[in-house]
This record gives structure tokens, sequence and C-alpha cells, in this order.
């Protein structure tokens, strides 16, 4: 998702971001990780997140994911922070190289309606593929997280896109 950004920060951002080199991105780390040591913290202190997959889940599935992948060594968090610049922008835009993939291999982007990511991109790599498919989808009441926002929606998405390449 990080090769979605491709603009550099602006203004006072772009001399303070450098600076700022976080050593882990997970929103979880420092202030909740003493809550997170124990399994049942999780649910007690961060009930919200049982409630957010409540469609799925009727049992604690969701607080023991939560705790086991904040109790591992973050090797998601070290390979995103290696494929950042500054806050987030991605070291290596894919918007760069998308004209290195296949023509005939399609490409779908899916976006929350309401996500901070630059939607554009997907425009923009309509016009650098004119002879490949490509397509673009918004996902109403999402934001960049869509899969979580709306997993319904994404998975038919996804279960769409995987069918019309089958």
């Amino acid at each position: 998702m990080a090769d979605d950004l491709e603009q550099q920060p602006q203004g006072w951002l772009s001399s303070w971001l450098p600076a700022w080199r976080p050593t882990s991105m997970s929103q979880l780390k420092n202030v909740e990780a003493r809550i997170l040591q124990w399994p049942g913290l999780v649910q007690r202190f961060r009930p919200d997140f049982k409630r957010k997959f409540a469609d799925f889940f009727e049992d604690d599935t969701i607080s023991e994911y939560i705790y086991h992948c904040n109790a591992q060594n973050p090797s998601g968090e070290t390979a995103f922070k290696a494929m950042m610049e500054s806050f987030g922008w991605a070291r290596r835009p894919m918007l760069e190289r998308i004209h290195l993939i296949r023509k005939d291999v399609p490409i779908t982007m899916i976006y929350g309606a309401n996500t901070w990511i630059d939607t554009s991109t997907g425009k923009k790599v309509k016009l650098q593929r004119p002879d490949s498919y490509v397509r673009d989808m918004e996902i109403e009441g999402a934001s960049h997280h869509v899969y979580a926002d709306q997993p319904h929606i994404f998975n038919a998405m996804v279960e769409e896109i995987c069918d019309s390449v089958d």
C-alpha cells in the first residue's frame, strides 16, 4: 500500500519527517505493549477489536490474533520500514515501475472512499498501460483499511476479481 504514495511531504512536514524515524510502525506498540503481554488484557482494554469483527468470530479469535501479532518480532513492520522513505512514502514507488509489468497481466486497485491515499494513482496507471486491463474500485464507508472497514464488500470484490481471471 505504501507504493501508492508517490508524492513527498510538503512544507513544514518535509523538514520534520526525515528526523522522525520510528523503530516500529505498529499502532499497538509502545503505549499498549504492556497490555499485550497477556492475551486477556487485549480483550479487556481493547474490546473494540472484538466488536469490529463480531460478524466473523463469536469467540476470542481476534483478541488472540492481535496478542500474537504483537508478541512476535515485527517482521512485517521491519519490511515496511525497509520499503518506506520518511513517513510512509514508498522508497521505490510502483508507479515508476508499472510499465515493466507484462501487458497481459490485469491490474485492479481497491480503495476505500475515505482513504488518505492518493486515489489518482489508478488513473495514472491506466494512462501508462493503455493496452492493458486496469481497473480501480472504490468501497463506500471504508478508509485505507478497506478489508477491516467493509469486510463483506471487500471480500466480494476480491472474489469477483479472482473469478474474472480464472
